[in-house]
């Protein structure tokens, strides 16, 4: 890969990188922390009437970019490293995108809550079981990435290293 090829996929991969952090922060830090209370349905759903609808939309929102921007982080990572290890930079790439996809699946279940809020006196508990297992799901993603960690750091194939 020529100099400005390797340049442009590590900014293709570093951009997202920041973005998705920033994004992550507003989805789960501001907009779920903000309707969501562990263990309250009643404290939950009245702050999603209060305006937490909103909020709920924002977290959908956050995490489709999210599922967007890992997508892409894959593949500016595959391009990165491919000439380092090419069999290796795919396998990477495979992790990271099934680090995706389990999270992007869980995002289902905001929807989910999202259209049952349409009738919420008829869907209370099931509303609040979508949210739970929003928060179940979604952390079950980090397992392929670390595996993907472990390829990329394991001593006799440092694909980091690209000489």
């Amino acid at each position: 890969m020529d100099e400005i090829t390797c340049k442009k996929a590590a900014l293709t991969a570093g951009c997202p990188l920041v973005t998705m952090a920033m994004v992550a922060g507003v989805g789960y830090n501001y907009a779920f922390s903000g309707f969501y209370r562990a263990g309250d349905i009643a404290g939950t759903l009245g702050n999603l009437k209060m305006g937490g609808y909103s909020l709920l939309k924002v977290a959908v929102a956050a995490c489709t970019i999210i599922l967007i921007l890992d997508i892409i982080i894959a593949w500016a990572l595959y391009e990165f490293f491919k000439n380092s290890s090419q069999s290796l930079s795919l396998l990477v790439a495979i992790f990271r995108l099934v680090y995706a996809a389990i999270p992007g699946g869980s995002i289902f279940y905001l929807l989910s809550a999202l259209e049952l809020m349409q009738h919420v006196s008829k869907h209370v508990e099931l509303i609040m079981h979508q949210l739970n297992l929003f928060l179940l799901s979604w952390p079950w993603g980090i397992a392929p990435i670390c595996c993907a960690f472990i390829f990329v750091g394991s001593p006799d194939q440092q694909i980091w290293l690209v000489s």
